[in-house]
């Protein structure tokens, strides 16, 4: 996180001294819990089996090293290197995981993704989804809630 920081306000002139524990504190307040996160070996194979180089949900305190970039619901995550939401950023021809942390998001990523995939650039974006919802993608795998989550969604 503090590398995040460093990387993303290295080209400013001058940085308060405390920006860094400012900027900790409020994305303290803005993530107090952070949500569900895949086994590290199997977010390791799905983005090995399938390019991913964008997280399309994460926060300062979960985002994986394994993505080039991420991205995050809150703006201000900016200053640790996020490059905006996934409902708004521009991912096309970018190869997406995206794990949704709540069923109206869920929803809601589905319908971005139909937008995105649409693109005349390739575009992938592997969805981790609960089963409930429909949806036209093609399943590759199904999965028990616990067998992949080292924190389980709430």
């Amino acid at each position: 996180m503090t590398n995040d920081f460093w990387r993303m306000n290295r080209h400013k002139e001058f940085t308060k001294q405390k920006a860094f524990t400012k900027a900790l504190s409020c994305a303290v307040s803005r993530h107090p819990d952070t949500n569900s996160e895949l086994l590290p070996n199997l977010l390791s194979i799905l983005v090995e089996e399938f390019s991913l180089t964008m997280e399309g949900f994460s926060n300062p305190f979960q985002h994986s090293p394994l993505f080039d970039k991420w991205c995050s619901e809150s703006d201000q995550d900016r200053e640790f290197g996020a490059i905006g939401s996934f409902f708004t950023t521009d991912l096309s021809g970018r190869n997406t995981f995206a794990l949704p942390q709540t069923i109206s998001q869920a929803s809601r990523c589905i319908d971005r993704t139909r937008i995105l995939i649409e693109s005349k650039i390739a575009t992938r974006v592997v969805l981790i989804l609960p089963e409930l919802l429909e949806h036209k993608f093609l399943v590759i795998a199904r999965f028990g809630m616990s067998s992949m989550f080292v924190k389980q969604l709430h």
